[in-house]
Formats: structure tokens, C-alpha cells, sequence
């Protein structure tokens, strides 16, 4: 089952797992008996070679900061504290950006990427990564 999840709202594992299907990824959640949680496998290279690895570019930088190159986010330091990020896309020939917002870098980061690929700021991700 899925849910429906404004981009706004999202996340930790359910942020992760959007970026990851954003970006083309092959995802799978999985449950982690460490934590009492879901994270996130995401799988690279060719069929064959195929290998799964934690994707959680919401908290670690080594995978936040090729996604953030990959795809041109800028980011703003906001005088509350927060971040705010911009993601450009092309609309009818013309750039335009999406915009995500969060604590964090990463976060809004992750926000704005998945908000470049769902204009109209809704998400659908599984319901077991969603908090009610």
C-alpha cells in the first residue's frame, strides 16, 4: 500500500525512498531490527552486477552531495536556521525551480529533487515509511 504525502511533510526513510525513485533508482525498504524502523536499499550498476546498498542521502553526505551536483541544487541559509534549496527543471523550454525547505541541507536538498519531479507536491510512498 502506498500513501499519498505532500513533499513538504516528507522525512527520513520516506524522503530517502522518493529521492532514490526521483533519481531512477531501484528501491526496496527493508526493516531494520536495530532500530525499529525501515531504511532504504537502493541498487546501482548493470543488471548482472547488481548490488544493494543503504541509500539515506538525508543524513549521509557522501550520497547528498553527488545528488546535489547531479541535479544543480543551490542552496540558502535562512536567518531562522533553516535551508532552503532550489532544484531547476525545464518547463516548456524555459528553466524554472522547484523549491524544498527543511532543518537541514540534506533535507531540503532531498525536497527540492523530489519536488523537480512532482509538480503538483505530492508524493506516493509506501505507507509503512509514512508516520500515520
Amino acid at each position: 500500500m502506498t500513501k499519498r504525502v505532500a513533499i513538504a511533510e516528507l522525512e527520513g526513510a520516506a524522503l530517502d525512498w522518493a529521492v532514490a525513485k526521483a533519481a531512477g533508482m531501484r528501491v526496496r525498504v527493508c526493516g531494520n531490527p536495530l532500530h525499529h524502523g525501515h531504511y532504504i536499499e537502493a541498487a546501482d550498476g548493470k543488471e548482472l552486477q547488481r548490488r544493494y546498498f543503504y541509500f539515506e542521502p538525508t543524513k549521509d553526505w557522501s550520497q547528498c552531495g553527488p545528488l546535489k551536483a547531479r541535479y544543480k541544487v543551490d542552496s540558502t541559509y535562512m536567518t531562522d536556521g533553516s535551508v532552503r534549496c532550489r532544484c531547476p527543471k525545464k518547463f516548456g523550454g524555459f528553466p524554472t525551480f522547484e523549491e524544498g525547505l527543511g532543518r537541514d541541507e540534506p533535507t531540503a536538498a532531498c525536497r527540492a529533487i523530489v519536488a523537480s519531479h512532482n509538480p503538483d507536491g505530492f508524493v506516493e510512498v509506501p505507507e509503512e515509511l509514512t508516520h500515520g
